[in-house]
């Protein structure tokens, strides 16, 4: 958890340290054992390769457990730990799905217009790295809070915003 912070805090930062500890290692005991110096470079290259997805997940890992909450109907870890996360630049596909749990957790709490401006300033249609599920996602909460608003005409565009993603799936 502590290095999954670490990592959403400073992703550059933890790819240096971890490429420099694993050259330092790898071609360390390459040397050693008298290993070709390509085999150490693979080995290298796939370390560095893991490096690069730890720290890009480390934002989901650490929403695996308040998705958990909210799905049993409690959304402050969810609240919370997305609020913290959207402090910190993170990829855009993962900043966007940080802000879809946190308007579905804002709404959860009443928050209608606020989970609107969240999702609104997201801006999903400019966003390339929107996945299908996440425009659902994304659509659905808008139709949703809309609904709850009582405002049924923005309800109606969102919800077939939703509607034709869906029926594109098939």
């Amino acid at each position: 958890n502590s290095l999954d912070w670490f990592c959403v805090k400073h992703p550059d930062l933890t790819k240096c340290i971890l490429y420099i500890i694993y050259a330092i290692l790898i071609f360390s005991c390459a040397k050693v054992l008298g290993l070709h110096v390509a085999v150490a470079v693979i080995i290298f290259l796939l370390m560095a390769f893991y490096t690069l997805l730890m720290v890009s997940s480390a934002a989901f890992r650490l929403m695996r457990e308040p998705i958990k909450q909210f799905g049993s109907g409690d959304p402050y870890p969810l609240l919370r730990v997305t609020y913290e996360l959207l402090k910190h630049e993170n990829g855009k596909a993962a900043r966007l799905l940080v802000t879809v749990y946190r308007s579905a957790a804002l709404c959860m709490v009443g928050e209608f217009e606020f989970a609107i401006s969240v999702l609104k300033a997201a801006n999903i249609e400019s966003n390339t790295s929107a996945t299908v599920p996440v425009k659902l996602l994304y659509y659905n909460d808008l139709a949703d809070a809309y609904f709850m608003l009582g405002d049924y005409e923005k309800y109606a565009i969102w919800f077939e915003q939703y509607a034709r993603i869906f029926s594109d799936m098939k």
